[in-house]
């Protein structure tokens, strides 16, 4: 039963993964440029450019040539959220980590975290879809030595 279930989760499990490591690579990257001293081209291609984080950053810079600070905060949040998603995906596919992965849906669509509307809100969607079935929650609640989740 669990090879079937395993089965069903894979696809999530891995593009769970793939968009949290693009954004949080992207993330990390802006960083980088950022504190190199380029934060135009950093804001530009940044993953959360297409989010509110976006704004919030543009309104930080501080007219000298290197990011701030808050910039480099701003920009870390995308790139911790892609790593805890990158995690999530990996648990899920090995059907372990039912809040892991709930936790993942949710910052999938935190417009701050990533650019939720294009494509984390039908992720998300598709997940929680998936890890909401009876016999998909009693499996990771089992195999992470949870309570079933309710």
């Amino acid at each position: 039963m669990d090879d079937v279930l395993r089965k069903r989760v894979q696809k999530q499990g891995w593009l769970l993964q793939v968009y949290g490591g693009v954004f949080g690579a992207i993330a990390l990257v802006s960083i980088v440029i950022g504190i190199a001293g380029d934060h135009e081209f950093a804001a530009r291609w940044s993953a959360h450019s297409l989010t509110l984080g976006s704004a919030l950053v543009r309104f930080q810079f501080s007219g000298s040539d290197r990011a701030s600070l808050v910039d480099v905060l701003f920009g870390a949040l995308p790139a911790i959220a892609g790593f805890l998603m990158i995690d999530a995906g990996a648990r899920l596919r090995a059907l372990r980590g039912f809040r892991k992965a709930a936790i993942a849906c949710v910052l999938a669509v935190v417009p701050l975290t990533s650019p939720s509307l294009l494509l984390g809100v039908p992720l998300a969607a598709w997940i929680l879809l998936t890890i909401g079935d009876a016999d998909v929650r009693a499996a990771l609640a089992a195999n992470d030595g949870e309570a079933r989740p309710s």
